[in-house]
């Protein structure tokens, strides 16, 4: 696995992943410190296919230990209702781990985690958010905060039953979200996240090395089939990101959710 970046990172991933080379490489294309329009993330997927479409040599990840969260970074360019945002979080979630090659799932994205953008600069402790520190960006700490897991503990049980000032502060709103919590409860995002990854593990055309293969969906569906390496299974893959019920292919979908045929 390899670790690359250049102007065309899609192009040097190719190059590095040729026979003889690197098996997989990981890439940084939709880790936009801005986020990402509808169009935006449809060419990076396009992009991807054309590259590495049989070869799945690809690692994709959508959030590291480096950026703001993915659900806050996709709303800074997508408005999305408040009543959605779960939905949007968990769509999200699908989309990510319905592309070619492996996926990267970065801690607290199960958990549908807000970004902790409350920090203030006294409680910082990346030297670079310091030395960079304005309202707007706070640095990478806003996605290293502890890891909730219950709400009836110490920073959420993140430092067990000890009464210890962890190196960042628990975020308020992660609080309720503590992945021990979750599980099961019904309806929660660990739930759903849990139950798509068990229902994906059954998906040959999701899971083996293939291809993907873009198709209109209309200005806000991103929509592809996935198709096994022998193109004996294949999957329609809808991802709805507006708050109307849209149609593709005969298939409702209902606002901000997906849809697989």
């Amino acid at each position: 696995m390899g670790e690359l970046d250049g102007e065309d990172a899609v192009a040097v991933s190719k190059t590095f992943t040729e026979p003889g080379r690197l098996h997989s490489t990981y890439n940084f294309n939709l880790l936009q410190m801005d986020g990402s329009t509808v169009a935006e993330v449809r060419d990076i997927i396009g992009d991807l296919a054309r590259n590495f479409n049989d070869s799945n040599a690809i690692s994709v990840a959508w959030s590291n230990h480096d950026i703001a969260r993915v659900y806050d970074r996709m709303k800074r360019r997508i408005e999305v209702p408040e009543a959605y945002s779960d939905d949007f979080a968990h769509m999200l979630f699908q989309l990510s781990t319905s592309l070619i090659g492996s996926t990267c799932v970065y801690q607290g994205e199960e958990l549908g985690l807000d970004d902790a953008d409350r920090l203030t600069r006294d409680q910082l402790q990346d030297p670079w958010g310091v030395a960079r520190h304005s309202d707007t960006f706070k640095g990478r700490d806003t996605c290293r905060t502890p890891m909730p897991w219950t709400q009836d503990q110490p920073n959420t049980g993140f430092s067990g039953d000890d009464l210890v000032e962890s190196w960042l502060p628990v975020d308020e709103r992660h609080k309720s979200k503590g992945g021990l919590d979750q599980q099961g409860k019904q309806g929660s995002m660990f739930e759903r996240n849990k139950a798509h990854l068990s229902w994906r593990r059954n998906q040959p055309a999701l899971t083996h090395n293939g291809q993907i293969q873009l198709i209109d969906g209309g200005h806000n569906v991103i929509a592809f089939n996935r198709l096994s390496h022998d193109q004996s299974d294949t999957m329609l893959c809808l991802f709805n990101f507006s708050s109307q019920t849209q149609s593709v292919e005969s298939v409702d979908i209902p606002p901000w959710s997906s849809a697989f045929r």
